[in-house]
């Protein structure tokens, strides 16, 4: 199979772009933003870079032959799912103001 590694970075772009949708709809519907930067880091490291991959090794098959190209997907993998889901809780200027806080402004 030729194009093995490339479709497996497409499907893969296509799951988190449709993850990506998904948790865009909710959060606007829910009007609860703290989680952005996580949903934008799923669309920018899933769906866009994923798809450039795909694409890349789609046009330029020799590159995706041996063990780095396959140690690339995998560091792909690994990475967005390590640092989508610690976003959230690591983005401190979207976190809601404390109580003191409120305090101060009114």
């Amino acid at each position: 199979m030729p194009h093995r590694l490339s479709n497996t970075f497409l499907r893969l772009a296509v799951v988190c772009a449709l993850l990506g949708m998904i948790w865009g709809n909710f959060m606007g519907m829910t009007h609860q933003y703290t989680t952005a930067t996580a949903h934008t880091h799923l669309n920018l490291l899933g769906w866009v870079s994923m798809s450039l991959y795909g694409l890349y090794y789609r046009v330029m098959p020799h590159a995706a032959v041996g063990r780095l190209p396959q140690a690339h997907l995998w560091m792909s993998v690994a990475s967005l799912v390590v640092m989508v889901p610690q976003l959230p809780w690591s983005n401190w200027s979207m976190r809601p103001p404390s109580p003191w806080q409120v305090r101060c402004w009114v």
